[in-house]
């Protein structure tokens, strides 16, 4: 499984426990990319809703999240890479 810490460390043995935040469901696959879809949890359990925005793509132009799957249309996530947003954008619409 995949877990996710909030640390300025350069060296991941420095990282605390109190420092985590967040792991994955059990997985065996060594790119966290693929587990987006899988359910992630809070250090306290509760499941989470999580969103992956890498090098600026996912965020609009505001500065604002763009969401994939939540009916809205974004076009900075209109490409196959993200599922043409989900099915969030018609066909008449999707670019590649």
């Amino acid at each position: 499984r995949w877990n996710l810490f909030v640390a300025d460390h350069d060296d991941a043995c420095e990282i605390e426990g109190s420092d985590f935040v967040a792991h994955s469901s059990e997985t065996t696959d060594f790119e966290i990319r693929n587990t987006i879809g899988d359910t992630w949890f809070s250090a306290q359990g509760t499941p989470l809703d999580l969103q992956l925005i890498t090098d600026g793509v996912g965020v609009n132009e505001d500065g604002c999240s763009a969401v994939i799957g939540d009916g809205r249309c974004d076009e900075i996530l209109n490409i196959a890479a993200f599922d043409y947003d989900g099915g969030d954008c018609c066909a008449a619409t999707c670019v590649g």
